[in-house]
């Protein structure tokens, strides 16, 4: 839209304008998030990214060569462009609020994703007594409540949430054995370490279970970075 509108008043810039649509920028299929774009800066390594897989197995690379996505430039940096622009609608609520128009942001917040792995034992729910469960899903929802919890005792606009869950073998008969779940927060950098280790220590499970044992991991983790100009 802001190119076409430039273009439609016959506005020169001082440096030419190209339009970048960057892959996979939020993770939601294939992680880590940001791939296009990290590849891009160095971070991430282009044949590691071509090699992650989807929940189904699928490789990234062979999704991007079957709709066509996998192109023939260098996936690098060159001196040739100038600086790096995003403009972006803001998904929270603050302008609004505030009732501004636009607003400037100055920094792009830190974020960490991860996930955990409760292992219990999986029974047949009718026979089983209540005092006899080794619950996998019930010791994961006690960490999820705190997942709710964590934002509020850290402050700094820090935000958290449960985006996947899988719960195995996933019956309506059967308690389950196994569960699977992620996590994520955005929060500043002085915050950001905090999150992680909160979540890896369930305060209520053991008392809820028999006995669960969980496997914590980390998927994604960038720090907060000031945006350019700093000063």
């Amino acid at each position: 839209m802001l190119v076409h509108t430039l273009e439609a008043n016959d506005i020169e810039t001082a440096h030419p304008i190209e339009i970048v649509n960057w892959t996979n920028e939020e993770g939601s299929r294939f992680q880590p998030a940001m791939q296009g774009s990290g590849v891009w800066a160095g971070v991430h390594d282009i044949n590691e990214e071509y090699d992650t897989t989807d929940a189904d197995g699928v490789r990234f690379e062979d999704e991007l060569e079957r709709i066509g996505y996998k192109g023939d430039a260098p996936a690098e940096p060159t001196e040739e462009y100038e600086a790096y622009l995003e403009l972006h609608i803001e998904q929270g609520p603050y302008l609004e609020e505030g009732e501004y128009d636009v607003g400037v942001v100055t920094g792009i917040v830190g974020f960490t994703w991860g996930g955990i792995t409760f292992y219990g034992e999986a029974d047949h729910t009718r026979p089983t007594p209540m005092q006899y469960r080794n619950d996998a899903l019930v010791a994961a929802a006690d960490v999820i409540t705190q997942i709710r919890r964590i934002p509020g005792t850290l402050g700094d606009r820090t935000v958290g949430s449960t985006g996947y869950i899988d719960a195995q073998p996933n019956s309506i008969n059967t308690i389950p054995g196994e569960v699977t779940f992620t996590w994520a927060f955005v929060t500043r950098p002085t915050r950001l370490s905090s999150s992680p280790t909160s979540v890896s220590q369930p305060s209520n499970a053991s008392r809820l279970t028999r006995t669960t044992t969980p496997r914590a991991f980390s998927a994604a983790r960038a720090t907060t970075r000031p945006t350019w100009p700093t000063s």
